[in-house]
C-alpha cells in the first residue's frame, strides 16, 4: 500500500509540472502582449470573490460524496462516515490520471482493507466516472439549447463519450466477447484470456450490485455538483471586476462545454484544450481581454487542476493510514 500512496505523490507532482508548464506558456503569451494589464489584473482581483469562489468548487467535489454513498451501499462495506468521505475524497489526488481511471486508488485501499479482488469493487469508479460525464453532458446540452449555440456539437460530442459507458455496463457484449475467447485453442493466449475473464465475471458481479435506478440517483448529485462548479468560475470572473449579472447560463455554457471538449481529447485534466477553449469562450460570449481571459483561466484552472488533486493527496495520506 505504502507503494501506491508514494507512486500517487509522484503522479501528483509530476501532473502538476506538466500543468505549470502549461500555465507559464499561456501567461507569458499574455505578458508578451500587454504585461501591464497581466500585473495589474493579477493584482487587483478582490480576495474574498476568489475565497468565495474556491469555497464553491470544493462544496462542488464534495457534494459527489452523497452519491459515493449511494453507489457503494451493498458491497457490504463498514466504515464511518468520516472514513466514507476521506476514501471518497482521497480519489481526487489522481484526478489527472487519462480518463480519471487513477480514482480506482480508493477502491484499491477498499479491496486491500477487507481483502476483495479489485475487480469486484472497480464498478463503483466505472460508476463514479460515467455519472460525472454524464453530469457535464446534461449541463453542456441544455445550456447550449439554452443559448442555441453549439447545440448538434454538444450532442455529438455527448454520444462519443457515454459510448464506453455501454461498454462497461453491457453484460450481453461482455458474454459476447467471453464466449469468442474461449474458443482461442492457443495455449499462451488461453492463460491471460482466463486471466482476464476471471476478472471479468468479478467486474460484472460487483456491477450487478449497481441498478440502473443507482445511476440516475447519481445524477441529481452530478448535476447540481456542475452546477456549483461552473458558479465557482462565475465568482472568478466577479472577483476580476467584470459584471457578469444574469449571464450565469452563459458562465454555464462555458464551463461545461471546455470541460466537454478537454474530455473528448483524451489529455488528462484537459490539459491545454479545455484552457483554449474556455478562454476563447470568455473572449467571444463575455467580450473579455484576452489578457483578462487568461488570468481568470489560470485562477479557475489552478483549483481545479492543483488544488482539488493535492487536497486529494493530503486527504490520500491521511485515508491510507486511518484505514
Amino acid at each position: 500500500m505504502e507503494d501506491q500512496i508514494k507512486k500517487a505523490k509522484h503522479f501528483v507532482f509530476l501532473a502538476s509540472s506538466v500543468i505549470l508548464i502549461v500555465f507559464i506558456i499561456f501567461s507569458f503569451t499574455a505578458l508578451l502582449n500587454n504585461p501591464k494589464y497581466l500585473i495589474y489584473g493579477i493584482t487587483h482581483i478582490n480576495p474574498l470573490l476568489y475565497l468565495i469562489a474556491i469555497v464553491i468548487l470544493i462544496l462542488g467535489y464534495s457534494l459527489g460524496f452523497i452519491k459515493w454513498l449511494l453507489l457503494i451501499r451493498g458491497y457490504n462495506i463498514k466504515l464511518s462516515l468520516l472514513n466514507h468521505f476521506l476514501l471518497y475524497f482521497s480519489m481526487y489526488s489522481m484526478e489527472l490520471s487519462p480518463g480519471r481511471w487513477g480514482r480506482a486508488i480508493s477502491t484499491y485501499l477498499l479491496s486491500k482493507k477487507y481483502h476483495i479482488k479489485h475487480a469486484y469493487l472497480f464498478p463503483i469508479i466505472v460508476a463514479d466516472i460515467f455519472t460525472d460525464f454524464s453530469g457535464f453532458v446534461v449541463v453542456a446540452v441544455f445550456s447550449s439549447l439554452f443559448i442555441k449555440r453549439y447545440v448538434i456539437a454538444s450532442i455529438t460530442i455527448a454520444i462519443i463519450l457515454l459510448i464506453p459507458l455501454f461498454i462497461f455496463t453491457n453484460r450481453k457484449l461482455y458474454s459476447f466477447v467471453k464466449r469468442k475467447l474461449l474458443k482461442i485453442k492457443n495455449e499462451k493466449a488461453r492463460y491471460y484470456i482466463f486471466k482476464f475473464l476471471k476478472n471479468g465475471d468479478l467486474y460484472f458481479q460487483g456491477h450487478s450490485l449497481l441498478k440502473k435506478r443507482k445511476y440516475l440517483l447519481s445524477l441529481t448529485f452530478t448535476i447540481p455538483a456542475e452546477l456549483l462548479k461552473a458558479l465557482s468560475l462565475y465568482f472568478i470572473i466577479l472577483a476580476m471586476g467584470f459584471n457578469v449579472n444574469n449571464l450565469y447560463i452563459i458562465v454555464l455554457f462555458m464551463y461545461a462545454s471546455s470541460t466537454l471538449i478537454g474530455a473528448l481529447s483524451g489529455i488528462p485534466g484537459g490539459i491545454g484544450v479545455s484552457d483554449f477553449i474556455l478562454i476563447g469562450y470568455l473572449s467571444t460570449f463575455l467580450a473579455i481581454p484576452y489578457v483578462y481571459a487568461v488570468i481568470i483561466n489560470i485562477l479557475f484552472r489552478a483549483l481545479v487542476l492543483w488544488l482539488i488533486p493535492i487536497l486529494g493527496l493530503l486527504v490520500l495520506v491521511i485515508t491510507s493510514r486511518r484505514i
